[in-house]
């Protein structure tokens, strides 16, 4: 037992480039260093940079094969980014019995070392009265499935707010995302560059075919068909889109 234990505590002692011949001398030419040797010829294939470490252990137990661990540079102590390794899980799940790889991302920690930047983006509000609900309802699928490939947000109510309240509403949403963009990003770079419309649909608007289609920020409207919305929106993506290279280009930051 002694010299067991002995032999337990030297292999999961093991690093570096000499680990896997050191650990064949301890326990022999057993087929799983075999298949992790197999696993390192690959990664040095693709040029990963990596470290054997024979003493890693994962918290969960059901790991049945070779653990791994990410860390990153930045993050003091607490600097392991992900983990993950092989287990054979699928059936107690009901499955057949085979071998699975998984892993768990450390989004946090992640975030705290990657500068992200905040994509600017055109947000559209479909705002109704009481009576022109299902109009509103089909003007803003209309705009979702013509403006999908631009990627504009198309926000329609469906809790049943008053006309008041939905402007509210839109306000507070374009009010909330600064505070948001700060956390999650980390900075508001580009958020200025976001745009922010409403689209209002009243009885006269759907009588006449023609809606209003509002600037939050610079409190203008204009009279436009559906059809003209959606072109007049696909513009604003497009100066949108050239704003962004131009300010990448000339390294701008805003104050």
């Amino acid at each position: 037992p002694d010299e067991m234990r002995g032999r337990l505590f030297r292999l999961i002692g093991l690093r570096g480039v000499n680990a896997v011949h050191e650990a064949r001398e301890l326990v022999g030419d057993i087929e799983e260093l075999g298949q992790f040797e197999a696993l390192l010829d690959l990664l040095n294939v693709y040029g990963l940079e990596y470290q054997v470490d024979l003493g890693i252990a994962r918290g969960l137990d059901y790991y049945t094969g070779m653990v791994f661990e990410i860390y990153c540079e930045g993050l003091g102590a607490q600097n392991q980014v992900c983990g993950g390794g092989s287990y054979r899980l699928a059936k107690l799940f009901g499955g057949e019995d085979m071998p699975s790889t998984g892993y768990a991302l450390g989004f946090d920690r992640i975030m705290e070392v990657c500068e992200v930047k905040y994509q600017p983006k055109i947000r559209v509000s479909v705002i109704c009265f009481d009576d022109t609900k299902k109009e509103a309802i089909t003007i803003a699928k209309k705009m979702r499935d013509e403006l999908k490939e631009e990627n504009i947000i198309v926000y329609s109510d469906l809790v049943g707010r008053k006309f008041k309240a939905q402007l509210t509403h839109v306000n507070s949403i374009d009010n909330s995302r600064y505070e948001q963009v700060g956390k999650i990003y980390g900075n508001k770079d580009n958020i200025e560059l976001d745009k922010t419309f409403a689209v209002i649909v009243g009885a006269d608007e759907v009588q006449n075919k023609r809606y209003q289609l509002k600037d939050m920020a610079l409190n203008k409207q204009e009279l436009l068909t559906t059809d003209e919305i959606v072109l007049k929106l696909r513009l604003e993506t497009k100066e949108l889109k050239t704003s962004i290279e131009q300010r990448r280009i000339l390294g701008q930051r805003p104050n």
